[in-house]
């Protein structure tokens, strides 16, 4: 986990020096140059986040599986966990996953299993209960952990949905674009770039992020 995030990190750092050597070698100049590659970095981020062909089980649907996991029969919901989580040995609590193991609870069962027991439960975990489980060298895999879990395995989710055509993927896409204020002082900061550098492409970038911004207010006030 630490080595993708540390690769992200320097692809990151990386694309957007590029990015920034690209307009300075243009003749922007490091003003422009700085501005334009802060304004490609969010959009490139903004657009990968939404990208239409995306297939990562996303945080919604994978709540949808816990919940469809707890509401399954005992042994039934037991089977499914031990899949998810592995061991063998765990005490198993199905809860309603926006309930939350209160410190009591965890007592009782530390009484039962003692010291190092592993506790898989479909809710989340009070605070004084993850302290006490903690002193106690005790494991719990909670609905936060299961959830992480359904996303990267792909377990316990069920069948995918059709996936939507192009022209639905491109609409989905433009109704995320949110006008902000932000927008326009973007626009208008690039505008003002071009007026002083005379960088056409300062002016294409202005007059994209203008029109975008226009084409969202009038949608809105409509």
């Amino acid at each position: 986990m630490i080595g993708r995030t540390i690769d992200r990190a320097a692809l990151t750092l990386l694309l957007t020096a590029g990015l920034y050597l690209f307009f300075l070698n243009a003749g922007l100049g490091i003003p422009a140059s700085c501005a334009l590659t802060l304004l490609c970095a969010a959009l490139a981020r903004y657009l990968y986040r939404r990208r239409p062909g995306a297939r990562r089980i996303t945080v919604s649907r994978a709540e949808a599986a816990l919940m469809a996991v707890a509401l399954m029969g005992e042994d039934e919901a037991r089977s499914a966990l031990r899949m998810l989580t592995g061991p063998d040995d765990a005490v198993f609590l199905i809860r309603h996953p926006e309930d939350a193991l209160s410190l009591n609870e965890l007592y009782a069962l530390w009484r039962d299993s003692g010291d190092g027991a592993t506790i898989v439960a479909t809710c989340g975990v009070a605070d004084a209960a993850a302290r006490f489980a903690k002193a106690r060298g005790m494991t719990i895999i909670d609905r936060g952990a299961l959830v992480k879990r359904i996303r990267k395995t792909g377990r316990c989710v069920g069948a995918q949905p059709p996936a939507p055509s192009l022209p639905q993927r491109l609409t989905r896409l433009w109704d995320g674009i949110r006008p902000r204020p932000r927008m326009i002082a973007y626009g208008l900061s690039l505008m003002g770039m071009y007026l002083v550098t005379g960088q056409a492409l300062c002016l294409i970038c202005a007059l994209g992020v203008l029109t975008v911004a226009g084409a969202k207010g009038i949608e809105r006030i409509s």
